[in-house]
């Protein structure tokens, strides 16, 4: 299976929307969410003072409200909901890179693309034991 392969048969695992928000939200918010926005770093990218993480679909309106967060596709705050259990997403983002690499893939930013796809090319090509 190539990361092309891969990105394509995980499309569907979140919808992603991007909001904007006072900057004093951002740590607050990354403590409710499953933050993925600390791998970047290890994949080369710089920390964009951005949030970019996982948040269980039935809580979304939640942190909506509770943080202040208007819908804007060029905000600095990417919030990916799903139904899948989070307990597993934080294991699964714990544990590697791959999970934000899947993420940086599917970005309309050349950079972060890129990035993601070298990454899970590497992770494919990986002997596993």
């Amino acid at each position: 299976m190539s990361a092309a392969d891969l990105v394509e048969r995980t499309r569907e695992r979140a919808d992603v929307v991007q909001y904007a928000g006072h900057s004093s939200v951002a740590e607050r918010l990354k403590q409710r969410i499953v933050d993925t926005s600390v791998a970047r770093s290890r994949l080369g990218l710089a920390d964009a003072n951005m949030v970019d993480g996982y948040v269980d679909a039935n809580k979304l309106d939640e942190l909506v409200r509770r943080f202040g967060l208007v819908r804007d596709t060029s905000g600095l705050i990417t919030l990916r909901t799903t139904t899948f259990p989070t307990g597993t997403i934080t294991r699964i983002a714990a544990a590697d890179t791959v999970l934000t690499a899947l993420d940086l893939a599917g970005s309309l930013d050349t950079r972060e693309r890129t990035a993601g796809m070298d990454a899970l090319t590497d992770a494919l090509e990986k002997p596993r034991g």
